[in-house]
Formats: structure tokens, sequence, C-alpha cells
């Protein structure tokens, strides 16, 4: 019995070291700062976060807009990049419009990087490693979808 309780307390001690250490190596987090509109600017790139199961008539799940020398990146499954807004189809251009949380990326310094806009269901986590900044985003589980489709038997 005190071999178990011993094991187990090494175990969960040994796991937390490696939580710690593994979450060290990526960087910095950076507080996200809200804002009410994405600026009007030139923008090295655009990048669309598509929805995970997003049919064709589907919102996107957000927007990153990046910089020029904005050294941005995500880790988001379905991301494409455009030079552009007006490469968007119509359907796409209108779910702008959702309400989505809008925010500025700065690192550390107070630099800008760039902008992102959100589905107020996705949340993101602004990393900072060096010169460059990671937006990872977090997909919400939800197998019942913003349509009511369940698409709980799809991920099987």
């Amino acid at each position: 019995m005190k071999i178990n309780k011993y094991m187990k307390n090494t175990i969960a001690g040994l796991g937390t070291l490696v939580l710690v250490s593994g979450c060290a190596s990526y960087g910095k987090v950076i507080k996200s700062e809200e804002i009410s509109i994405i600026p009007d600017k030139k923008y090295e790139k655009i990048v669309v976060l598509r929805l995970p199961l997003g049919e064709p008539n589907d919102p996107n799940a957000g927007f990153v807009y990046v910089l020029p020398e904005g050294k941005i990146s995500t880790d988001y499954p379905r991301e494409e990049c455009l030079k552009n807004l007006d490469s968007l189809l119509k359907h796409e251009q209108s779910s702008r419009t959702y309400h989505m949380g809008k925010f500025i990326i700065r690192d550390s310094e107070g630099k800008v990087h760039g902008y992102y806009e959100m589905l107020p269901d996705y949340t993101a986590v602004i990393w900072e490693r060096k010169e460059d900044i990671l937006l990872q985003v977090i997909i919400p589980y939800n197998p019942m979808d913003h349509n009511g489709i369940d698409r709980s038997g799809m991920m099987d």
C-alpha cells in the first residue's frame, strides 16, 4: 500500500515537472488586448481561419492580419493565407460582420505585429518566443454547431 502511494506521488510529481518545463520552452504568454475595429492598413498577409467542420456557407472562425515585418504564425488546422480581403467570396465577406472579438497582437516590448478577430466561442493564447509570435487558437468543443446540426458522429 505504501509503495503504491509512493509511486503515485512520484508519477504525479514527474508529470507536473514535465508540464511546467514543456510550457516554459514556448516562451512568454502575452495578454490579449481587445480593440473596437481592425485598422484599414496594408497587411503582409491575412490568414483566414476556416471552421474545422465548416460547410461551404458557414462563417469563418476568424482572421489574422499580419503587418509587414510582423512574425506571426498560428497552430490552427484549417488556415488559408490571402494578400487582401477582396479575394474572399461574397458570403465570406459578409461573415466578417458576425460579432467577432477584435484584438491587437503586441510583443512584450509593445511593438504591434498585427491583429486578429475570432468568433466569440473561440479563444487564443499569444506566445512570444524571441522575435516570433505564435497565436494558439483554442477550438471550442460543441457537437451541436452554430447551425444546430449534430456533428458529433463526424469525429469518429
